[in-house]
């Protein structure tokens, strides 16, 4: 019987691993881990784009994933900050694992809608952030 070697991978020995792993004759093939369901078929990835309500005007949506463990923080930071530059706004938090049809109505969603209107602003950027949310919202300087 032979005896196995058992070593750490490392940025020097990685090399080795996917030769081991790979055929060299496969190593620079693009659709190296593309399975093809049709001869010929090649998938195209669809681009979801946002797709407002008519019950997102004048409101703000803050969609959050439940098993991220920063997301809470990071909802309730967005909705201080929407609060910052306008107070009134209605606010509503959306788990999407509680609400998802609220996600697949609407298809890709980011983490704020305002007034219909996706922010893509990071709120940790808070003064471009509140920014985009006033332009959403229609305000002027």
């Amino acid at each position: 019987m032979e005896k196995l070697e058992i070593r750490n991978v490392t940025l020097d020995t990685i090399d080795d691993l996917i030769n081991l792993c790979i055929p060299l004759d496969k190593k620079n093939d693009p659709f190296l881990l593309y399975y093809p369901l049709k001869k010929d078929y090649i998938y195209h990835l669809e681009e979801k784009k946002f797709i407002p309500q008519e019950e997102d005007t004048e409101r703000a949506l803050i969609f959050y994933d439940p098993s991220c463990p920063f997301c809470i923080y990071f909802s309730e930071s967005i909705k201080k900050s929407i609060r910052e530059v306008a107070l009134n706004i209605p606010i509503r938090m959306i788990n999407k694992f509680e609400e998802p049809e609220e996600v697949e109505r609407r298809r890709r969603v980011p983490s704020c809608v305002v007034d219909g209107k996706p922010i893509e602003t990071f709120f940790m950027d808070k003064e471009n952030f509140q920014e985009e949310v006033k332009s959403a919202l229609g305000y002027s300087d």
